[in-house]
């Protein structure tokens, strides 16, 4: 599973990059159009709304990855080992619900979302929810190993 985590977390790392890339040429583009040849590029918008949504889904598991989410620690820092231990694991089990959630409500949505596109790019809606679908199921499977090293006693706070 370890493995999985960390080719898949590459992967996506990877397709973040090139999300990236391809909104910053993209506005570029659409800013050298309307600016110096005045004619705006209709598309511009829409696909990098597009192409940020996925970006936003990589970088959250690529942070989930190597463990670099946001947390405000002033509270487990008070706390004994044990507790901070229980807080941890409560919070990795309510983060895998949420997550359940969020990828089951992917896999209704697609179906839903199959017949209607986008206005200027022709883009079918449903793959709009993809990253959700896929990052959810990542996210899933990456606080269900830190869950379970949790439970041996494994568990460490560095990334891999």
């Amino acid at each position: 599973m370890k493995k999985f985590i960390k080719i898949a977390g590459t992967v996506q790392w990877y397709m973040g990059v090139v999300c990236m890339l391809a909104i910053m040429i993209s506005v570029t583009a659409g800013v050298i159009c309307r600016k110096f040849f005045n004619s705006p590029l209709n598309w511009v918008e829409e696909l990098c709304t597009f192409l940020f949504i996925y970006l936003a889904f990589c970088g959250a598991s690529v942070a989930a990855m190597n463990k670099k989410h946001v947390s405000a620690d002033f509270l487990t820092t008070k706390l004994s080992p044990k507790a901070n231990k229980i807080l941890l694991m409560s919070q990795r089990g309510l983060m895998i619900l949420l997550l359940a959630v969020m990828f089951f409500g992917a896999i209704i949505l697609q179906p839903k979302m199959m017949g209607h596109s986008s206005t200027n790019l022709d883009l079918p809606k449903n793959l709009y929810y993809i990253p959700i679908l896929f990052s959810s199921f990542y996210m899933i499977c990456v606080y269900a190993v830190e869950l379970i090293e949790m439970v041996k006693g494994t568990y460490t706070t560095e990334p891999g």
